[in-house]
Order: C-alpha cells, then sequence, then structure tokens
C-alpha cells in the first residue's frame, strides 16, 4: 500500500529556525511522504532555510503572505514580533488551502514540535 503524503505549515522568525529545521528532520525520519510548508516570519529565516534545500519543504516569505492576506498585514504595526506570529497562524493555513487547490487538508505544527513516530 502506498503511504499517503501529508501537507504540513509551520512559521517561524530566525530565533526558532533552529527549531524548525529540528521538526522537519523529524517528520524526515517518521514520514515516507510529506510536504513542510515553512512560512518565514523574516527574512533572514527564510535565507537560512532556502540555503539548506531541504527536499521536502517548500518556504513562503512573510512578504508573500502579507501580499495574499492584506488583512494581516494591516495588523503588523500594532503587534510585537511574537503575537504577530500567534495573529498570522489561521492566515498561513487559509494561505496553504487558497494557493494549492489540489489540497483538502493542511495540518498546522508549531515549529517547535517534533515527531517521534508517524
Amino acid at each position: 500500500m502506498k503511504a499517503e503524503s501529508r501537507t504540513f505549515c509551520t512559521l517561524f522568525d530566525v530565533n526558532y529556525a533552529v527549531r524548525a529545521l529540528a521538526l522537519y528532520r523529524s517528520l524526515e525520519a517518521t514520514h515516507r511522504s510529506f510536504t513542510l510548508r515553512m512560512f518565514c516570519m523574516d527574512d533572514e529565516a527564510k535565507r537560512a532555510i532556502d540555503g539548506l534545500a531541504l527536499p521536502f519543504a517548500e518556504t513562503v516569505s512573510i512578504g508573500a503572505l502579507e501580499a495574499h492576506d492584506p488583512e494581516l498585514a494591516a495588523v503588523r504595526p500594532g503587534r510585537k514580533a511574537v503575537e504577530y506570529c500567534w495573529t498570522a497562524t489561521p492566515a498561513v493555513c487559509l494561505y496553504c488551502l487558497e494557493r494549492d487547490p489540489s489540497l483538502t487538508e493542511i495540518t498546522y505544527l508549531d515549529a517547535d514540535l517534533m515527531f517521534f513516530s508517524d
């Protein structure tokens, strides 16, 4: 039986990039087929992850997310960085579903999670 491919998403800034990488590696170790859409909340995080050329990862810049959801971008000035990340969580899921019509579901993962089995 062919393993079902799963699509996950997460968001993080440069301060959580190492944790997001640990999440990715744990998925790699426990899932045969997956995509992790990694929403980079700053340019430094995106450069770091892109530089690793992770085969099952797709990075999305904060600019792309905010262009897709101008209402999200509008609240940014009034939020601390961590608050903005919390605010962006539903927008990340919606971005994935709206930009990829082939998706029927998306699973959001906090960047500091790890998998130990499938």
